[in-house]
């Protein structure tokens, strides 16, 4: 036993103990083993649970684990939502954020279903012959014993509830499945939207909170005579891979891959961890102390289930979902191959056609949209990725240059264009598709850069054997000059491309191609190279049939090329179709979106576009901040803009339209205050499940022009309480007499930070740090302004990254006054003072 001062505040006994773990991760390699080259394998891959057919680091390490548990301690308010350990004076965290990060699991609001004992059909099919309740073993024996002879998707079904029972839950065979989880897994799009992160941490925070405490009495005083012994279930392994994140020892024994995420499949283990190796997790030299939290990379900042996950810790509510892992109506053709699981399969149009047979047209109309609504927000929360330059991108830090360029005072700044990559075999529809995004795009300016264009030029010797030359594999093509040409298109230069002549093999004369709006590079291995893959904001594969692919390229070559049609066929098989199987069909899993080519596809094409054109209208700055929100504008608040920014506008007009404009970014504000599900009974008598947003809310304005945004938040939260801070420069030498009235209890309270205008962000920030030492949390401030020019969002968002910002309007910059461009004047002059002219 071993004496561990915990910061000289008290001392805990460390002790050997026999730990059992009961989640069996393992499970995954089995299930992967099962899958693997058969249709089910790329089925399993679309859920959610999909990424975990690729971990490594399958040990449970015990020892480790009751080693670090020893180390906990209760401070005496502890949270519901983490536990804290103390090593050697440091205090680590782990908790909801942590285990979101590891494991990649959305965490949200668990809505149970309301269909009550109705049957299911996953269990009549798979365990008809079963009269009672479904247990942990009889999923287990299908698995292992008749899995070849219920479905596809049943048997992925199977695989699911495995993982979650075995792999994650730790449940033992003979617990039970509950119900609910039946039900849901029949429907996998609901499956994969589920907050599995909420599930399994409810299931195992309690496992690990307070481990040790009612067992270490019991533990010591048995130790004489017997190994202590105890058993813990839940995701236990995923606070494994944290003690690995967290201490700097654990490199001795393992290492994560910084380019996968989640985190829990990036780590592979090393060498074994020997029991005399654990105190070496307890002793840290100077420069290697453990972490206190784990912290989101750019990268994890970006994904779907993190950026739901952290609106959930923060109290917001709204109807932010991750996109479902595929958007299927029809299993498309060569469902075997190997999709990525991070694409979507759009086939709108089997759906429509099936529709027009039956001439259900008001049903076609119903699923039309509802097709479009979850596809655009599929799209829109796949494909948004902070836009950053390449070098920022590779190495996890923020370009400089992007925010220099939304700073610019003249507006002129150059704005990137959004690039699109289009892949698929040769022959297989790509260059259909991009003629009909860019008719889509019709009013944008569009330029198509194919891949062909960038074929090394072919030695005299090469050209004399040209049909031994092998066109489809990566080295034939110059990525070099890909990436210089995408490098000065990016950036607002013109670059001369050359046309490929297929006929003669040879580069033609170069063509001038011009910035645009939209770059579509286009290419049967346009996704192979990740430089060029890190370049777009939306990667598309084209995924057509090889009969049909070969069927096109015989006609294409024989009547366009002059061909032979068994010189076709002798490259196909000796090139063509090895080339597509080693290089082509891989780059699939790096697609944003699968579009199968079967006949039209102008409802994809449509949503495509929809987002395109919601991308380019984005501000820049939100793609650098997350915690900026710029309320969607709208032919009436454009000329709500324009009236206040009029100078001849009369003072009873802008107060007026002021006023409304104020009521809307108080409202979208308000969007941000945490909330709390409740029920009520109507008047009908029938229960109504609803939220109830947090009371300990106040208002904060600074004097003078935020008073006059008070009016409205008065409208919208009665009897709110109301600050006020008065922030006064005196003279040339910078220094500021600050006033200020606030609420005694401000620190345990959400604050509305209000301020019509932020310009170069130093009121905003004394008051921001004024509120801070006064206690509030920097999560609890949200600051509601009108306009905003970028260099205050810079200030502020880069000195307090947890407040929310929410304006109307982002402005080009400041001018050399310091004054807001275009802006409204002086804002509190033109509200409360009647100017006669």
């Amino acid at each position: 036993m071993v004496n561990l001062d915990q910061n000289n505040q008290n001392e805990v006994v460390l002790y050997d103990a026999t730990l059992s773990i009961r989640a069996q991760i393992a499970i995954a390699s089995d299930i992967r083993t099962k899958l693997i080259n058969t249709p089910r394998y790329a089925l399993f891959r679309e859920t959610c649970f999909g990424p975990w057919l690729d971990v490594q680091l399958t040990y449970k390490n015990p020892s480790l684990v009751h080693l670090i548990l020893q180390t906990e301690y209760i401070p005496e308010q502890p949270k519901n939502d983490e536990i804290l350990f103390r090593v050697g004076g440091h205090e680590l965290r782990f908790g909801r954020e942590e285990f979101c990060l590891i494991t990649g699991f959305r965490f949200g609001t668990i809505n149970h279903s309301s269909e009550g004992t109705c049957h299911i059909p996953f269990r009549d099919r798979v365990f008809s012959h079963i009269p009672g309740n479904i247990k942990g073993s009889d999923v287990a024996s299908v698995f292992k014993d008749s899995f070849d002879q219920i479905s596809d998707l049943d048997a992925v079904r199977i695989c699911l509830l495995l993982l979650l029972e075995i792999g994650f839950m730790g449940r033992q065979p003979r617990f039970v499945i509950d119900e609910e989880l039946l039900r849901l897994v029949e429907d996998l799009d609901s499956w994969n939207t589920f907050p599995w992160g909420s599930y399994i941490w409810n299931w195992t925070y309690p496992q690990l909170a307070g481990a040790l405490q009612t067992r270490r009495g019991l533990h010591l005083s048995n130790l004489e005579t017997k190994v202590a012994k105890y058993t813990l279930v839940g995701f236990i392994w995923a606070f494994k891979i944290w003690i690995l994140e967290v201490f700097p020892a654990a490199r001795k024994f393992a290492v994560r891959d910084p380019g996968v995420i989640p985190r829990a499949i990036a780590w592979r283990s090393t060498c074994t961890i020997k029991k005399e190796m654990l105190h070496d997790f307890l002793v840290f030299k100077e420069g290697l102390e453990p972490l206190h939290e784990l912290i989101p990379t750019l990268a994890e900042s970006s994904t779907p289930w993190w950026m739901a996950s952290r609106r959930f810790f923060d109290g917001i509510v709204d109807d932010f979902q991750p996109p479902l892992k595929k958007v299927r109506f029809t299993s498309p053709p060569g469902s075997h191959d190997s999709h990525s699981h991070h694409a979507m399969v759009l086939h709108p149009n089997h759906a429509e056609r099936t529709m027009r047979r039956s001439g259900t047209t008001a049903s076609h109309h119903t699923m039309e949209e509802r097709i479009m609504k979850k596809v655009v927000k599929t799209i829109d929360y796949r494909v948004s990725i902070k836009e950053e330059l390449v070098e920022g991108n590779r190495t996890g830090t923020r370009n400089t240059n992007v925010e220099q360029a939304s700073t610019s005072v003249t507006g002129k700044s150059h704005k990137q264009p959004f690039v699109i990559g289009v892949a698929g075999g040769a022959a297989s529809g790509k260059t259909a598709v991009c003629n009909m995004i860019i008719e889509q795009l019709h009013d944008l300016r569009v330029v198509l850069v194919k891949q062909e264009s960038f074929y090394h030029n072919l030695t005299s010797k090469e050209l004399s054997e040209v049909h031994e030359y092998n066109f489809d594999h990566p080295d034939a093509f110059n990525t070099e000059k890909v990436l210089t040409a995408m490098e000065m298109l990016k950036y607002g230069k013109a670059v001369d491309i050359p046309e490929y002549d297929f006929k003669s093999h040879k580069i033609g004369v170069p063509q001038r191609v011009n910035p645009a709006d939209v770059i579509i590079l286009e290419g049967i291995l346009i996704l192979y190279d990740p430089r060029v893959r890190d370049m777009m904001d939306m990667k598309i594969f084209v995924d057509t049939d090889a009969d049909v692919c070969l069927e096109k390229r015989i006609r294409r070559d024989t009547g366009e090329r002059g061909r032979d049609i068994s010189l076709v066929l002798g490259q196909y098989s000796k090139f063509v179709k090895p080339a597509f199987d080693a290089f082509i069909l891989p780059t699939k899993k790096y697609a944003d979106i699968i579009i199968p080519h079967e006949g039209d596809n102008h409802l994809t094409i449509d949503l495509i576009g929809q987002h395109i054109r919601t991308k380019l209208g984005q501000h820049d700055l939100c793609k650098i901040y997350p915690n900026l929100y710029v309320i969607q504008s709208t032919f009436q608040i454009r000329g709500m803009h324009t009236l206040i920014r009029d100078f001849q506008t009369t003072k009873p007009d802008f107060t007026f339209y002021a006023d409304r404009l104020i009521h809307l970014v108080v409202e979208h504000g308000l969007r941000h205050l945490p909330f709390t599900e409740k029920q009520v009974i109507t008047p009908s008598g029938s229960e109504y499940t609803g939220v109830e947003f947090h009371e300990r809310v106040c208002g904060v304005s600074i004097i003078r022009s935020g008073e006059s945004m008070e009016k409205a938040l008065q409208a919208c939260c009665k009897d709110i309480k109301i600050g006020k801070i008065l922030i006064h420069r005196e003279g040339d030498n910078g220094q500021q007499l600050i006033y200020e009235k606030l609420p005694q209890d401000i620190s345990e309270r959400h604050v509305l930070l209000l301020n019509p205008v932020l310009g170069t962000g130093n009121l905003a920030v004394e008051a921001i740090s004024l509120l801070l030492k006064k206690g509030v949390p920097e999560g609890n401030i949200i600051f509601l302004n009108l306009i905003s020019a970028p260099q205050g969002v810079h200030m502020v968002c880069k000195k307090f990254p947890r407040i929310k910002i929410v304006t109307s309007e982002i402005e080009t910059g400041l001018n050399q006054d310091s004054n807001v461009v275009p802006g409204m004047g002086e804002f509190g002059d033109r509200y409360f003072v009647l100017i006669i002219i």
